[in-house]
């Protein structure tokens, strides 16, 4: 299946090969049918040369992205990797946070915990003066500060290292990440 769409994918990008490679071979079917005995001999030649050219610039196409693909595979795994560790951190602190600040009946699922309702629960019930539970002791206003300011660092590490072997996708979420002004809560407090 994904073959499939390696091809179709090919395609789409080279639609104008596609559509001169078709004009040319349906030329050489108008000139083999319409061009009397001069084109019932030149219309069969001129049909296999457009035919194996096609097949050859596609096969080849084919054989340099597969070959580019199996190279560019250890750095997408390092990639998805950072970005791996880096969404841990954020999951993680903001599980965190809930659980010590809300308390009762944990959310089922990570959609839930960033819904409107829980983190508005997050928000009225997080004592930002309260020292977090991490060494050394530091209150939870300084303690997301920090740990903020780790993701964001660690999200301008990620496009400076891998931007170009990341999807667009995620892409766009980790330079939202990076270009996100987040206001520390030490300074809002002041």
């Amino acid at each position: 299946m994904s073959r499939f769409k390696s091809v179709v994918q090919a395609v789409k990008e080279n639609i104008f090969l596609v559509v001169l490679f078709l004009f040319l071979i349906a030329g050489a079917l108008i000139v083999q049918e319409c061009g009397g005995t001069y084109g019932a001999s030149l219309g069969p030649n001129l049909l296999s040369e457009f035919i194996g050219a096609a097949v050859t610039v596609y096969g080849i196409d084919f054989l340099i992205r597969r070959r580019e693909e199996k190279r560019l595979l250890p750095v997408q795994a390092a990639s998805y990797e950072d970005v791996r560790v880096m969404a841990h951190w954020a999951l993680d602190l903001w599980k965190t946070v809930y659980e010590k600040s809300v308390g009762n009946a944990d959310p089922t699922s990570w959609r839930q915990l960033f819904s409107d309702e829980f983190v508005g629960r997050m928000m009225v019930s997080l004592d930002i003066a309260k020292p977090a539970n991490i060494l050394p002791p530091a209150p939870w206003g300084n303690y997301v500060d920090h740990e903020m300011q780790r993701i964001h660092q660690w999200a301008e590490k990620i496009l400076e290292r891998h931007s170009g072997a990341l999807d667009p996708e995620i892409h766009r979420a980790v330079y939202s990440i990076v270009y996100y002004k987040h206001h520390g809560i030490a300074n809002l407090q002041q």
